[in-house]
């Protein structure tokens, strides 16, 4: 199985450290990964090394890639969707976890469409059912949730939101 991809947001107010958001992705991702079978790797960008990388690590991940350069010291979605592809090209990931954040929100759709594959945001929780997970979002205002599935090549990204789970699971 190919590995499942979190991309790490480092906290605007306090560099060095992860935006807890994060971290509810990467237990997202493990959760997915044990059902799927699959790796779990995290992504971590920054223009010089600021500890974020070794907190992704401590989170019992199977790999933590760490990007480092001087156009990643402030966000760009450019830079970051040309850094991210880059990434995801050679590790060809079944799936690209995000939290869902403003930052993610912004440069989500555009690296989705890079790499030629679809988005599903706002996820709450997922399913395992007929071999393909089942992603569930709330649909018209939290009225009702759909379950969504992907269609077509994989990466398959999917923004999870604050506090659909706890990162310290």
């Amino acid at each position: 199985m190919n590995p499942i991809l979190v991309i790490a947001e480092r906290r605007i107010t306090t560099p060095g450290k992860l935006n807890p958001a994060t971290l509810e992705a990467i237990t997202a991702a493990q959760q997915l990964g044990e059902r799927l079978g699959a790796p779990v790797v995290a992504a971590v960008l920054e223009a010089e090394d600021s500890g974020c990388a070794a907190e992704c690590a401590a989170r019992r991940l199977d790999r933590v890639l760490h990007a480092r350069h001087p156009l990643l010291a402030s966000y760009s979605p450019d830079v970051w969707v040309q850094a991210l592809v880059q990434i995801i090209t050679p590790l060809q990931p079944s799936y690209v976890l995000l939290p869902h954040t403003y930052q993610v929100r912004d440069f989500a759709p555009q690296l989705a469409t890079r790499m030629g594959a679809g988005l599903i945001t706002d996820v709450i929780g997922f399913s395992h059912a007929a071999g393909a997970p089942r992603f569930q979002r709330p649909m018209f205002q939290g009225k009702f949730t759909a379950d969504v599935v992907f269609d077509g090549p994989a990466p398959h990204s999917v923004t999870f939101q604050i506090d659909a789970f706890r990162a310290d699971a």
